[in-house]
Formats: C-alpha cells, sequence, structure tokens
C-alpha cells in the first residue's frame, strides 16, 4: 500500500521550503473559511483525495497506483477588485512551477502525471475571497 500520508507532508516540506513564511500552509486541517485568514499573504490546504490501485500483469511490482492530492489556495481582501484575482494567478503559477520542479514529489511518487485546476469565488458585499483547487495527480509503484 502507499503512503499517502508521506506524499502530503513532502508537498508540504517542498511548499514551505520555497515559499518561507508567506503563506500559511495547513495539511488535512479544516478548510478556511475566514477571509482574514487568507488576506495578508494567503493560505494554503493541502489535502488527500484519491488512489486508485490498479493490478499489473507483468514486472516486479505488482500494482500501479493514480493518486491524487488537492492543494486549495485563497486569497482575500477587504473590498472587491482585480489585486484578488492578480494575486490568486501569481500564487497559482508560484504552486505549479514548485511542483513541476519536483515531479516526484520528494521521492513519494514516481511522476507527476496531470495537474488540473478549479477556481472557487467567495465574493460578498464587504470581502473577495477567492480561491484555486490544483489537483495533482501521480503515479507510484508498490
Amino acid at each position: 500500500m502507499l503512503n499517502r500520508a508521506l506524499i502530503g507532508k513532502a508537498v508540504e516540506t517542498l511548499l514551505r521550503e520555497k515559499t518561507g513564511d508567506k503563506y500559511k500552509i495547513v495539511r488535512n486541517a479544516p478548510r478556511n473559511e475566514d477571509p482574514n485568514a487568507a488576506a495578508e499573504g494567503g493560505w494554503i490546504g493541502i489535502y488527500r483525495a484519491r488512489a486508485t490501485y490498479r493490478k499489473l500483469t507483468t514486472g516486479p511490482t505488482p500494482w500501479i497506483t493514480e493518486v491524487e492530492l488537492d492543494i486549495e489556495i485563497q486569497v482575500a481582501a477587504m473590498q472587491e477588485g482585480e489585486d484578488v484575482e492578480d494575486r490568486l494567478q501569481a500564487a497559482e503559477a508560484e504552486i505549479i512551477g514548485i511542483l513541476t520542479a519536483d515531479r516526484n514529489l520528494g521521492g513519494t511518487v514516481h511522476t507527476i502525471k496531470e495537474i488540473t485546476v478549479d477556481d472557487e469565488l467567495n465574493a460578498n458585499a464587504s470581502t473577495d475571497h477567492q480561491a484555486t483547487i490544483i489537483t495533482v495527480k501521480g503515479e507510484a509503484r508498490v
């Protein structure tokens, strides 16, 4: 069996090493609903998403595992504006750049197969609170 907790820890370590104190980074914590927590530099949550084990018929490793990890990036401002979108886009590019620079996620997977991005908008009259969810699909052999 693949230890998916190690993958999340490796991604957390990569992001902390490359971004320092720029973002508040949590792993498997409740999703942030407080715009104030995302207003400073931003908020990042790392979550296990899915694992699919497939039987291989040849070779010394009998299983191939496709594993998914969600990385949610949030930014907020106390008023609406383009600044939030620009900050979110910059954070998305930075995080994807960090992930693609280490395609085996600290040695926890064989390769990243796919990255998808979904956006979320939580705007109201007093707060612009936006999020991007990056889903990283990796492959490991166990």
